[in-house]
């Protein structure tokens, strides 16, 4: 979400702005000495590299079609993101459950149904749960949906319908005709150093 925040910035009115972001040279300084040797925070020390095209085939045929696009290439970039950012999942064999366990109707006066919903996930006998909010505009067709990792807190149901949160818009997103859900990383994996084994 601060991504799409950061392209309104740079937007006046359907204009882009000329001027590109740059890093703050002090918060760069104060960063790289926290972690020297885990972390590079500085343009001039990253390899080149060159990002895959796209719209281009891993055999280098052009993505022309739709069925192009859900066929082929898509697959292809979630495996690059497996690969190289997220992880393989494992192939450990789960369940996961859902129950609604606080819902509000007509949110922002819409139509719109907000729940919070809670996930149960099961797998070799043990079981997590957590807790997500999910809303949707008022809609007979299938709509897309937006995906809020908060890193910084939890945001419960009646917060998400009756304020505004600048890091999680609900009710931009909702009115635009998207549905959003929501969830805390802590509640999925307290990020804690030693905390891998469990």
């Amino acid at each position: 979400m601060a991504a799409i925040a950061w392209l309104a910035a740079l937007t006046t009115q359907g204009q882009a702005v000329e001027q590109s972001w740059e890093a703050s040279p002090e918060v760069v300084e104060q960063w790289s000495k926290r972690r020297p040797a885990m972390l590079n925070f500085r343009e001039d020390k990253v390899p080149a590299y060159r990002l895959p095209d796209s719209l281009m085939t891993e055999a280098g045929q052009p993505v022309k079609t739709i069925k192009d696009w859900t066929d082929k290439r898509r697959p292809e970039l979630l495996q690059l993101f497996r690969e190289h950012v997220y992880g393989v999942r494992p192939a450990t064999e789960y369940t996961v459950t859902y129950e609604v366990v606080a819902k509000r109707d007509n949110a922002f006066g819409i139509g719109a149904d907000a729940e919070q919903v809670r996930a149960t996930i099961r797998a070799n006998e043990k079981t997590h749960a957590f807790d997500f909010v999910f809303v949707r505009p008022m809609s007979d067709q299938p709509v897309p949906v937006v995906v809020a990792i908060n890193n910084r807190y939890m945001v419960p149901l009646d917060k998400a319908v009756d304020e505004n949160d600048p890091f999680w818009p609900v009710e931009t997103l909702v009115r635009r005709g998207y549905a959003t859900a929501c969830f805390h990383t802590k509640h999925v994996d307290p990020d804690k150093k030693d905390g891998y084994a469990d």
